[in-house]
Parts: C-alpha cells; sequence; structure tokens
C-alpha cells in the first residue's frame, strides 16, 4: 500500500482508493488503510486478496476533514523525514563508494602524482602496493549460527541473527526483522560481531541477486541492540586483520566486486540453491593492500561518512517505531490531536 503524489498508472492487481467527501485529506486515507491491516480481511488459499467489495464493507469512523489533515500531517512529518534521511544515507554510501574507486581503483588518491607505478600480477599498481590473497588480510572467519526458538539449558544465550534477508536494513542501521534466538555459550563465543566485522551471505541469491552480498556493522547498531548481534548460518563473520587491511577498504572491496559481478566466479548451483564457494574465495580473491599510511588516510574520510549514515538510519528506525506507534492511536481517536504539538517541534 502506498500514498502517491503525481500521476501514476495503477497495475491490474491494486485498487485506486480516494476520499469521497470534498476536504478531505487523502493522505489520512492512507495511513488510515494501513491502520486497518486489511490483510485480516483478504480471501484467497493461495494468494490473498482484497476485492473492492470487501474494502467497501470494512468499517470505518473517519474524522472531520481539519482534523484528518491534523492527523495526516503529524504522520506524514515522521515519513518526510525518515524519506530524507534515507536519501541522506545514499549519498554518504555512494560518496565514499566513489572516494574508494578514485583512490584504489583510479589510482588518484592524495599525493598520487609523486608516487611511480610498478607492475603487479594484475596489472600497474602505485610502488610500495600489493595484491594479497584475501585469506592472508582475514584475522577470523567463521560460519554463522542459528541456535533455537526458546531458551534451554544447553541454549541459553540470546543473540540476534542477522540472515542475508536482512543485510539491506542492516546497512541502514537497523537489525530489520533478524531474529531473537537463543544458541550454545561456546557456539556464541566464536560468533559474536565487534564494530567493523562483516556478515557475508554464502548461501541464497537469485537469478538477478548473487550470493555473497555483505555488509560491516557499526558500534552504534551493535551498542543500540539489547541483545548481541551474530549472523546467520548462511552467512559467514569475516574479521580483517588490523595489522594487514582496514575493514572499511574490505567492505568497498566486497562492495566492487559484487557490483562488477566479479564476485560470481565463485558461485556454484546445487538443488535450485546458489552456494558460495568461500575456501576458494579465500584463496583465489585478490585484494588491493595499499600502505598503512593510505589506508588510515581512507579510513579516516570514509569511516565518519559510515558513521553518519549509520546514526541516521538508527534515527529511522526510531522515527518508524513512533510513528507505528501513534498511526493506529490516531487514527482510532484515542490520541487527541488538539493536544499534541507540532509535528515540527516533536521532531526538531
Amino acid at each position: 500500500m502506498a500514498y502517491c503524489k503525481g500521476k501514476f498508472w495503477a497495475s491490474d492487481n491494486t485498487i485506486v482508493a480516494k476520499p469521497r467527501h470534498k476536504g478531505g485529506s487523502t493522505r489520512f486515507f492512507a495511513y488510515m488503510l494501513l491502520a486497518m491491516n486489511l490483510n485480516r480481511h483478504a480471501g484467497g488459499a493461495a494468494r490473498p486478496l482484497v476485492t473492492q467489495s470487501t474494502l467497501k464493507a470494512v468499517p470505518a469512523t473517519v474524522p472531520d476533514p481539519t482534523t484528518q489533515k491534523r492527523i495526516a500531517s503529524i504522520l506524514s512529518a515522521y515519513d518526510d523525514l525518515i524519506e530524507n534521511n534515507t536519501r541522506r544515507i545514499a549519498i554518504l554510501e555512494e560518496m565514499a563508494r566513489r572516494i574508494y574507486e578514485e583512490w584504489f581503483v583510479r589510482f588518484r588518491f592524495p599525493g598520487h602524482d609523486g608516487v611511480r607505478m610498478a607492475e603487479s600480477e594484475l596489472g600497474l599498481v602505485p610502488e610500495g602496493w600489493s595484491h594479497t590473497p584475501l585469506g592472508m588480510l582475514v584475522g577470523h572467519h567463521i560460519g554463522g549460527g542459528w541456535g533455537q526458538e526458546a531458551a534451554t539449558e544447553e541454549f541459553s544465550v540470546p543473540a540476534y541473527v542477522i540472515r542475508g534477508t536482512d543485510i539491506p536494513d542492516v546497512r541502514l542501521g537497523s537489525l530489520g526483522r533478524s531474529p531473537l534466538r537463543f544458541h550454545t555459550p561456546s557456539n556464541f563465543r566464536s560468533r559474536r560481531l565487534q564494530s567493523g566485522d562483516i556478515v557475508f551471505e554464502v548461501s541464497g541469491g537469485s537469478k538477478d541477486q548473487p550470493v555473497g552480498r555483505a555488509v560491516m556493522v557499526g558500534d552504534a547498531l551493535l551498542s543500540r541492540a539489547d541483545a548481541p548481534v551474530i549472523c546467520a548460518s548462511f552467512c559467514r563473520l569475516v574479521r580483517a586483520d588490523p595489522n594487514q587491511i582496514l575493514p572499511e577498504l574490505l567492505r568497498f572491496h566486497f562492495d566492487h566486486i559484487y557490483a562488477s559481478r566479479e564476485i560470481m566466479q565463485y558461485q556454484t548451483q546445487s538443488t535450485g540453491i546458489t552456494n558460495f564457494r568461500f575456501t576458494v574465495f579465500l584463496e583465489k580473491e585478490m585484494v588491493l593492500k595499499p600502505p598503512a599510511d593510505v589506508q588510515s588516510r581512507f579510513s579516516g574520510v570514509a569511516r565518519p561518512m559510515l558513521q553518519l549514515a549509520e546514526f541516521l538510519g538508527i534515527k529511522n528506525s526510531i522515527l518508524r517505531t513512533t510513528r507505528d506507534f501513534l498511526l493506529p492511536k490516531l487514527i482510532s481517536g484515542e490520541l487527541d490531536v488538539s493536544a499534541l504539538p507540532e509535528p515540527e517541534a516533536t521532531l526538531a
């Protein structure tokens, strides 16, 4: 369900709804439909379906147009700020990615004019730089865990589990729908995520989405969670050896080879599921290793951008939680909108 501004074409499996009475708020009606949880009115076994007849029969209490607009104004203030923060996150990620490519793909890093180029097994690189097998740059890696749903004497440690499907949310500073499960102490100890760790997907994918998505977790996300975090059994924890390479470079290397589809050479198909040859990946994937001072300068530029993006993502999570709390209470009239402050004052 979505509130649409401007001109759009509706597909065959959608219903276009708008207020009947003049002066009604279309945006209020969009929020009202969200609050009504129409899934419970859906028919059909294989594919749930809400028909126009069903929709017309659902009872609803509608306030006067002034109250409608006030409610829509309060809720849309949250949505507008979430949208703005999401755009800022995308810009920060793109800026950091472009700086990475400028420095480590095109070799136009600060001071590059005075550095000679030297031959390597993968072509010309700045003198003092090297291509190093990934396995030599990783200090710790291990497959994830799944644990079980309920606590027992053996499975006693609670921890959220990041799955491949949660990676897009984690990139936006949220654990998303990562489930809280219980794990044995021995399995948990070696899998607990630390700031700078990378969750790497090794199974799943689809025709249009290769396996091998990765996300670096930050301190802000981990410290906000009310329990520790690990990655799921279809992912791997990858921890950079800080004496060899900083985690930001490893993270952007993974992003680069995923975007270019170079990562597909390590995929294998088995019984309809795409798996990842991680051992081969560690042995064969060559990662550009710049000198420590260049790494440190890049980290000094990229890390604040990534931290701000993570902070904005966490802020979005808080905004969504607050909006979802207010939505049913405002729509039902449980909260008196006349007693609430202006949204701009609340969210400032």
